[in-house]
């Protein structure tokens, strides 16, 4: 697993679920049940710099860096 924090503070004001979609592909997901996301936050949130935003879940590390190197290609979470 893997956390990403809030780079800023401010307001949830986008989570954009085409960017989940590849992301969680990458990650192994849905043939394996353990990989995917799980949001720590809601649209429309108030989150402080630094806030856990979302961990990422693989079974193995190889699928774990290919979610992470899916995420430097998407904005998940945009914060305002």
């Amino acid at each position: 697993r893997y956390e990403i924090h809030a780079k800023k503070s401010g307001k949830v004001v986008l989570i954009d679920n085409q960017a989940i979609n590849e992301i969680c592909m990458n990650l192994g997901a849905p043939h394996e049940k353990i990989a995917g996301l799980h949001f720590h936050i809601d649209y429309g949130e108030k989150v402080k710099k630094g806030d856990k935003l979302f961990t990422l879940y693989a079974k193995t590390e190889d699928r774990l860096n290919l979610g992470l190197k899916a995420l430097e290609n998407y904005q998940v979470v945009v914060i305002k």
